[in-house]
């Protein structure tokens, strides 16, 4: 089994774009590589003040929202 890693954020400068895309694909290549296949999917999602934190686990699928507060130049680090 091969696990689906997902990095994503819906904040301003958040992490996201081709970076987040990078990292999702190194993380399931590690999940791979050492055997780490409890869950299918893994989705983190970087989220404001306006949302509430929150794991959720459904099956082999889970999926985080989580409160990391980032600065406006967090995006160019």
């Amino acid at each position: 089994m091969i696990t689906q890693f997902r990095l994503n954020s819906v904040t301003a400068h958040g992490v996201s774009g081709p970076e987040a895309g990078a990292i999702d694909i190194i993380y399931s290549y590690l999940f791979k590589e050492f055997g780490l296949s409890i869950y299918s999917y893994i989705s983190i999602n970087q989220i404001g003040d306006n949302l509430d934190e929150f794991v959720s686990v459904k099956s082999k699928q889970c999926h985080i929202n989580i409160k990391y507060p980032t600065s406006s130049d967090f995006d160019r680090k």
